[in-house]
């Protein structure tokens, strides 16, 4: 799950850092994936909804929890080894686009909106990011992805930051 979040972030041309356009998704990005949050999650794949590998993910103290069909699992993959995706799908992406759009309020909160165009191995996703104008973390994720083979996706993410512990029963 965490994998495939990570293939939607911005990204940028191979071997190269990101563009100035993209460095202000990027480091939001980066920031909130080293920040204790509850992201939720939805996947609509050929206009019905299914279930995305994990529905949640809780990320506290170096340590992420995937809540899937009721049932809490300890990832295998830590907050800094999504950071470390995250450089690598930067190094090998094949096209990207970033763009400041305007601002918006999620949940009463300040943001800024961009949209991001990437391109990996056969993938391409467009999507629109909400990044809070006074923590810069990511507040909510849309994006249209088409996988090729796998088919079109659209996929929410929303972000919590507030009160956020490790799920009961977390081992």
């Amino acid at each position: 799950f965490a994998a495939l979040l990570l293939a939607f972030t911005p990204v940028a041309a191979r071997a190269q850092s990101a563009p100035a356009a993209c460095r202000p998704l990027v480091d939001a990005q980066r920031k909130s994936l080293m920040t204790t949050h509850h992201l939720y999650s939805t996947d609509e794949h050929v206009g019905r909804t299914v279930k995305a590998p994990a529905d949640e993910m809780i990320s506290v103290g170096g340590v992420s929890y995937l809540l899937y069909q009721g049932k809490v699992r300890r990832s295998p993959i830590t907050p800094k080894e999504q950071l470390d995706q995250l450089r690598e799908n930067i190094a090998i992406a094949k096209a990207v686009s970033c763009k400041r759009v305007g601002a918006e309020s999620v949940g009463g909160v300040a943001a800024d909106v961009y949209t991001s165009h990437d391109e990996h191995d056969g993938t391409a996703g467009d999507a629109r990011h909400w990044v809070a104008k006074g923590s810069r973390l990511i507040l909510r994720t849309e994006e249209d992805m088409d996988t090729g083979v796998g088919g079109k996706h659209h996929i929410s993410i929303r972000y919590d930051y507030a009160n956020v512990h490790a799920p009961a029963g977390a081992k």
